[in-house]
């Protein structure tokens, strides 16, 4: 009797472990597809900040920025000429005021997404800390990315910050950036 018992007990254990085992096995490829839904998704909407980063304020530079009515909208210069150094036009009130991190968000918001589905930039007035949900795929499933940007006391540059909330999967999801504000070297 004793004997039956102890088989019994350790097949329930083994059939414990392997169900186990299995559910890991069917949960690993849909976490494998979330995470990789969230990274292309913060590396698409870091990479766009980035990228304002440069272009903002700019005058003149190497960048294929094409010369038109939209060009003021996008760079923030009152001109842009195709050239092979950089040159900057920084608002002097921006610099002496120590707002140039959040005037940067201000024109960030201005600026056409694309692509649309990458959050807005910051509120009507960009708040240090500020917390924006950044939609996701639906591989991701009910996770939700966060994203917030500090820029407290920090005058060229801001600090961008990527984080999962409702991580039912728990992908501990985070990244962090600093990015230059490539204008605030041109200051007075």
């Amino acid at each position: 009797m004793l004997e039956v018992l102890l088989s019994i007990c350790i097949i329930t254990a083994s059939l414990a472990l392997l169900a186990s085992l299995l559910t890991n096995q069917v949960n690993n490829p849909r976490k494998a597809s979330a995470l990789s839904a969230i990274e292309t998704t913060a590396s698409a909407d870091l990479t766009w900040i980035r990228n304002y980063a440069k272009l903002w304020r700019l005058e003149s530079g190497p960048y294929n920025i094409t010369p038109s009515t939209t060009t003021n909208s996008i760079t923030g210069a009152d001109t842009f000429t195709q050239s092979s150094y950089l040159s900057y036009q920084p608002d002097p009130d921006s610099c002496a005021a120590e707002t140039l991190p959040s005037d940067f968000l201000v024109a960030a918001q201005n600026v056409v997404i694309s692509p649309a589905k990458l959050a807005t930039i910051a509120d009507a007035t960009p708040v240090s800390g500020a917390e924006k949900l950044i939609s996701l795929p639906t591989e991701a499933g009910s996770t939700q990315l966060w994203r917030s940007i500090t820029f407290t006391g920090q005058v060229d540059h801001i600090d961008v910050s990527y984080y999962l909330k409702n991580d039912a999967l728990s992908l501990g999801f985070k990244r962090n950036a600093a990015i230059l504000i490539d204008a605030s070297a041109w200051c007075p």
